[in-house]
C-alpha cells in the first residue's frame, strides 16, 4: 500500500505540477525514490512513512508542494507527544531563537542556536528536507527529527556573548507551546 501511495503521489505530482523538477533533477529524485522503495519492503508506521516521503517531496524545493500527515495521526501526535518549546528562525546558515515557550531564562530570544541533542543545526537542516520550511524551525520540526524525549540539550550562544553554553530545556505538549507561541507551525 505504501509503495502504491508513493507511486501515486509522484504520478499526481508529475501531471499537476508545471515543473516539479526545476530545482532538483528527475534522475536524482528517481534514485531517492528507489531508496525509499527499498525501505518499504518492511512494515512502517505512518510517521515512519511520512519521515521517508516528506523530505523527498520537500527536496523538490517548492515550498507550495508538500505532504501532511493524516488528520488522525496528526491529532494523536499533538495529544500524546512532547516537543522542543522553541521557535527558531534561520538567517542564512545560522539559527536564532525567536520564541521560548518554556520560558527558560538561559534561552533568550536572540540567542544563536548551534545544536540540539548534539546535532548541529546545519546537520539537522541538511539531513532532513522537511525541516526548513521557509526560514523557520518550529516544535513539530524538531519532534520529527528527535522524537519525544523528556528534555533537550540545547547548545547556543547567548545574546551578547561569544562562548557557547549547553542548556537543558524540558519538552512540553504542543498545546502548551501553542498557547505561548500561537504562530507555531502545524504538523
Amino acid at each position: 500500500d505504501m509503495q502504491f501511495d508513493l507511486d501515486e503521489l509522484f504520478h499526481r505530482l508529475e501531471i499537476t505540477h508545471p515543473n516539479p523538477y526545476v530545482k532538483r533533477p528527475k534522475s536524482e529524485v528517481d534514485l531517492a525514490r528507489q531508496a525509499i522503495s527499498a525501505a518499504l519492503a518492511q512494515p512502517l508506521t505512518m510517521i515512519d512513512y511520512y519521515n521517508l516521503v516528506s523530505p523527498l517531496v520537500n527536496s523538490l524545493g517548492d515550498f507550495h508542494t508538500n505532504i501532511a500527515m493524516p488528520a488522525d495521526v496528526r491529532d494523536m501526535v499533538v495529544q500524546s507527544e512532547r516537543f522542543l518549546p522553541l521557535e527558531v528562525q534561520m538567517d542564512g546558515d545560522q539559527a536564532y531563537v525567536i520564541a521560548n515557550a518554556a520560558q527558560i531564562g538561559d534561552v533568550q530570544v536572540g540567542a544563536q542556536l548551534l545544536a540540539v541533542n548534539g546535532v548541529s543545526i546545519s546537520t539537522l537542516v541538511a539531513s532532513q528536507g522537511y525541516v526548513k520550511i521557509g526560514r523557520y524551525l518550529s516544535a513539530p520540526v524538531f519532534w520529527l527529527y528527535f522524537g519525544s524525549p523528556p528534555d533537550f540539550q540545547v547548545s547556543l550562544i547567548p545574546l551578547g556573548e561569544t562562548l557557547p553554553v549547553t542548556v537543558t530545556v524540558p519538552s512540553l505538549p504542543l498545546q502548551t507551546i501553542m498557547q505561548s507561541i500561537p504562530e507555531q507551525a502545524a504538523l
